[in-house]
């Protein structure tokens, strides 16, 4: 049996994740804010973090996107169904200086441009929203690896 999410859902879920999307590629953290619910939940299931209020992650997101350049987040194909999305990504851009090599996320051979190391990563994302068609919820999967790029 095949089944189709009424445009009245579909339309709101995409506009609001590609709000989200917006606002973390331009480094807006405020603006990115206003697109999650105060008791915004996050887990990226890879790295075992867990944040549970919207803050909090904005606090994780802006210092983490302070070690990159130039990066890029876009959403390949995103289902809808109701008030949950999934969402199959790409993250590109550029590490300012590679970490420890116990902490190194990268994957092959990093070189080096002007401004960083290149890398990419995929990763598949679930979203939950509320009757406002803010985020309630993401869980993140990824490789847990940044695949340099030469």
């Amino acid at each position: 049996m095949t089944s189709t999410v009424p445009q009245s859902t579909t339309q709101p879920a995409i506009a609001a994740l590609e709000a989200f999307m917006a606002a973390i590629n331009d480094n807006d953290m405020p603006r990115m804010l206003t697109v999650l619910s105060d008791d915004f939940h996050y887990e990226d299931a890879i790295m075992d973090l867990v944040f549970t209020r919207s803050e909090q992650f904005g606090e994780f997101q802006a210092t983490w996107l302070g070690l990159l350049a130039r990066w890029q987040w876009r959403f390949e194909h995103i289902a809808v169904g109701g008030y949950r999305a999934a969402a199959t990504w790409v993250f590109t851009g550029l590490q300012r200086e590679l970490p420890p090599p116990d902490q190194n996320y990268f994957t092959g051979e990093p070189t080096e441009t002007e401004g960083g190391f290149p890398f990419v990563t995929n990763g598949i994302s679930t979203f939950r929203f509320d009757t406002n068609w803010r985020l309630i919820e993401e869980t993140d999967y990824w490789t847990g690896k940044w695949v340099a790029k030469p």
